[in-house]
Parts: structure tokens; C-alpha cells; sequence
């Protein structure tokens, strides 16, 4: 990384752990050889944060994390791609925490404003080849801070 690193965490497994920067990147590192096997970019990703969190899949799959502009992005790690992004809308500010469920059927994100959302689990397509790439968040609930 070229910026401070926001969160350092391992995955489900124990095999990677992942390090998010300011410098709108995520790092994949391998404990087994500590070497960095992918480092995951977006052009359109932006952490301008110095508490942004990302959050693994329990099933090692996928990594998220929410950008400044209050968009959710979801890493497919084994190809070092963007599986789907969630556009601005719901969140109207910049999103720094995130957070699946232990079973993988929920991913719950909060933004600077103080909305909670959570997003249902749901089959999704991969953008690049079109096959099925595991469950990824798609459909909505969201609450405001009162």
C-alpha cells in the first residue's frame, strides 16, 4: 500500500488476511508463504476514511466494502474482480462499516448519515463470464438513526 491501512483481517479460514488502505485498494496476503496474491482496485472505489472497514465472506469467497460515495463493493477474491457493486441510494454518504452474518445470508452496512442497511442474500451473476459466482447481497432493508 502507498496510504494507511484502514483494517487488517483474517478470512473466515485463516489462510488470507486482507488489508484495506487509503489508498482505495485492498490487499490480499497469504499467511502460509506471506506473500500478497492480489491486490483487489476499482476505479470508481474510494476509501476516504481512516476507519473504513471491509468484511470477508464466511465462506472465503467474496470481500466487501463500502466507498465514499456511499456505493457497496463486492470483491470475488479467487479472481481478483468486482462481482457486483450497489450503486448510491439507499446509503447518501460515505460508508465505513460493514459486516456479513455468520451464515452468509445477510450483509449489514452503515453510512456517515446513520443508516443501518441490511441486505438480503440472494443468487447473483458474475459481470465478466456471466456464471454464477455464490450468493451475493441484493435486495434491501434499511433503518435511520433516530
Amino acid at each position: 500500500h502507498t496510504q494507511q491501512i484502514t483494517n487488517v483481517l483474517y478470512s473466515p479460514s485463516g489462510t488470507y488476511i486482507s488489508t484495506l488502505s487509503r489508498d482505495n485498494s485492498i490487499r490480499i496476503v497469504d499467511t502460509r508463504t506471506w506473500s500478497s496474491v492480489h491486490t483487489l482496485r476499482h476505479p470508481d472505489f474510494k476509501n476516504s476514511l481512516s476507519w473504513t472497514q471491509a468484511a470477508w465472506s464466511p465462506d472465503n469467497q467474496f470481500i466487501v466494502a463500502g466507498s465514499s460515495d456511499g456505493a457497496l463493493y463486492y470483491w470475488n477474491v479467487a479472481k481478483a474482480e468486482v462481482a457486483k457493486v450497489i450503486k448510491p441510494g439507499t446509503h447518501t454518504s460515505a460508508i465505513p462499516g460493514v459486516a456479513w452474518t455468520h451464515n452468509g445470508q445477510y450483509v449489514a452496512s452503515c453510512d456517515k448519515a446513520g443508516a443501518i442497511v441490511l441486505w438480503e442474500a440472494a443468487s447473483a451473476r458474475d459481470s465478466v463470464s456471466g456464471s454464477s459466482s455464490g450468493s451475493l447481497p441484493s435486495s434491501m432493508a434499511a433503518a435511520r438513526r433516530q
